[in-house]
């Protein structure tokens, strides 16, 4: 009697560790998912450090994007001149190579801004939604080049990516 106690006892510890490991299972499984309010003290902080982590390249777009490209007020009588006052300047470097601008910026938020806020929260996930937002940041920035083409295929790109990121980025909050 003492050993089908024992018996009894072991089986249903068993049972129980193994429904244990399914939910922890589950749990990984569904990303240890934690409901939550929508409108929390920490939901409102990561959302606005993903929008203040994205105002350093709305500045430095621009920055850049409001620089003369032509020094002397337009007066492009001296190509030599205006050359070597804009070969060595990295302002213009980003004002006549889109992609570098936007690369640029990139390194700024990416490497920069959100690795020392993943230090100082000590998590690194906030760097996701900020993902959804990059494609629209980049192709406003390109739009607003002033060697850019814009026309209707733009203007529609960029608002059908702006949609997509709304989306996306509504989804982690």
């Amino acid at each position: 009697m003492g050993e089908e106690k024992e018996l009894g006892g072991s089986l249903l510890k068993r049972n129980a560790d193994q429904k244990q490991n399914l939910a922890d299972l589950k749990t990984w499984w569904d990303g240890a998912f934690q409901s939550h309010s929508h409108s929390s003290a920490k939901n409102i902080l990561n959302a606005a450090l993903v929008i203040f982590g994205a105002l350093p390249t709305v500045g430095i777009a621009v920055w850049v994007l409001s620089c003369n490209p032509t020094p002397n007020n337009g007066n492009v009588d001296d190509l030599h001149t205006m050359k070597e006052a804009y070969e060595s300047s990295f302002r213009s470097l980003l004002y006549w190579s889109p992609l570098f601008l936007i690369n640029f910026v990139f390194f700024i938020n990416v490497d920069i801004i959100f690795y020392i806020i993943g230090l100082l929260q000590r998590s690194f996930w906030l760097i996701d939604p900020y993902w959804t937002l990059f494609p629209s940041i980049f192709g406003l920035i390109w739009a607003s080049h002033p060697m850019a083409v814009v026309n209707a295929r733009t203007i529609v790109a960029n608002i059908l990516t702006l949609i997509w990121a709304i989306r996306l980025t509504h989804s982690y909050f």
